[in-house]
């Protein structure tokens, strides 16, 4: 269990006086497992927005129930134009996010695993916005970039040999 297997956390003050939370965790494969399945999660909900082919209910409510027209069915046409593009951009995010955790990460590339945060936050922050702000679930964007923020700083630093 990920709170069982914590080695240490220690608490420090810095020069500036402002307090540093120093957390270890001893078994790395987990962590990697966790980023794994944060990639894969990012993937998984591009590839579900490539399925929707028409306007969900949280849309027709957010467009305040319009009556069936031409310029509805136009809309419609526009808005699954742009969740597939949308929902593109989130697959290449989370095949970008395995594959810095393969080629980066778990070769103690430090950059890595900050550049696999950084997507995370800048993909599923828009996307889970956005769907807030149409009053949409926006729970799925919010576990992947809780999913990934605890992965990423639970895995070690590692001096770059590189």
């Amino acid at each position: 269990m990920l709170v069982s297997s914590l080695k240490s956390l220690e608490f420090r003050t810095k020069h500036s006086g402002a307090l540093t939370v120093i957390l270890s965790y001893d078994n790395e494969e987990n962590i990697i497992i966790i980023l794994y399945i944060s990639g894969a999660l990012m993937l998984i909900g591009g590839v579900g927005d490539q399925f929707i082919n028409q306007l969900l209910d949280v849309h027709i409510k957010f467009l305040g129930d319009p009556p069936n027209s031409e310029l509805l069915n136009k809309a419609q046409d526009l808005m699954m134009l742009m969740l597939h593009s949308v929902g593109g951009g989130l697959i290449s995010c989370g095949v970008s996010m395995i594959a810095l955790t393969y080629f980066g990460i778990q070769r103690d590339q430090y950059w890595a695993k900050w550049t696999v945060l950084v997507i995370a936050w800048i993909a599923q922050g828009f996307n889970g916005y956005g769907m807030y702000s149409a009053g949409s679930y926006y729970y799925y964007p919010v576990a992947i970039l809780i999913w990934t923020t605890i992965g990423v700083l639970l895995y070690p630093n590692k001096v770059d040999t590189k």
